[in-house]
């Protein structure tokens, strides 16, 4: 009896050059490019990091599939996974390169993934088997950002600056907003368009959350002056001499920038 000829090993293919951008033999295309750049970064950052906004554009690759044939669920999957499938690259390696050239939470926005195959915004209330987070970000901030994506462009804008909280920015894309929150939403945007892009970053964060506070009946977070007056009041006489008496020369601020930065990590920044 004859045995069967070897089955041929699976292709990742090469796409179609004249593809309409988007589809899925545009993104074989984009890929190949891709994995060409990336083996010299940071050689050519302006063309990296173009390619790759192109491909966070479309969420590229969502479109592609891996040597079993099963799509790629988020970007760590595609960068994890060897060429000629992914790019044969930890995500966190290239997150850091990606944050260098366009900020850490632009590239958190660019990296985060979707709610669902093909859907680059869609976010339940609850976190789905489906929905794997990106590695390193936790399930509150992955849903966080996937609501920025929602946002406003103005608004993600502002995110990408540091000009607005993420929790604020989060509460401006609500997944399939009523007709109140779309006009509430659309307030809020022209409130945060009127306001001077001038002033500091934190003067510009504490002039959004009063216009997300005051648009979106949104209960404003405890700022970190509230939480340290909170601490504060709670502590009792002998806390507030032990925590003064490590302080350098008894500087209050550094206390205040320890708060800040617990804040931030919250999910707050």
């Amino acid at each position: 009896m004859l045995k069967k000829p070897p089955m041929p090993p699976p292709d990742p293919g090469y796409g179609d050059p004249n593809a309409p951008v988007g589809s899925s033999e545009w993104a074989k295309r984009w890929r190949i490019g891709f994995q060409s750049l990336v083996k010299h970064l940071p050689k050519a950052p302006e063309s990296s990091r173009k390619l790759f906004e192109l491909g966070e554009q479309h969420r590229a690759w969502t479109m592609l599939t891996n040597e079993a044939g099963v799509y790629y669920r988020n970007f760590d999957e595609f960068c994890r996974d060897g060429q000629p499938w992914g790019l044969g690259m930890e995500p966190d390696k290239f997150r850091a390169y990606l944050a260098a050239e366009l900020g850490s939470k632009a590239a958190d926005l660019a990296t985060v993934s979707p709610g669902s195959q093909g859907e680059r915004t869609d976010m339940d209330d609850t976190s789905g088997t489906d929905c794997p987070k990106s590695e390193g970000m936790s399930d509150r901030k992955a849903k966080n950002l996937r609501a920025i994506l929602r946002a406003p462009e103005v608004v993600q804008d502002l995110y990408r600056e540091g000009r607005i909280s993420q929790a604020d920015a989060a509460a401006m894309g609500p997944k399939s907003p009523t007709p109140e929150q779309a006009a509430s939403i659309a307030e809020a945007r022209q409130g945060l368009e009127s306001l001077d892009r001038q002033a500091k970053p934190r003067e510009f964060r504490a002039q959004a959350k009063q216009v997300v506070a005051s648009t979106l009946g949104r209960k404003a977070a405890d700022s970190p002056l509230d939480l340290l007056r909170k601490a504060w009041r709670k502590a009792s006489a002998e806390d507030r001499a032990a925590l003064l008496s490590g302080l350098p020369g008894s500087d209050i601020d550094a206390l205040a920038d320890a708060i800040s930065l617990e804040w931030e990590l919250r999910g707050n920044s």
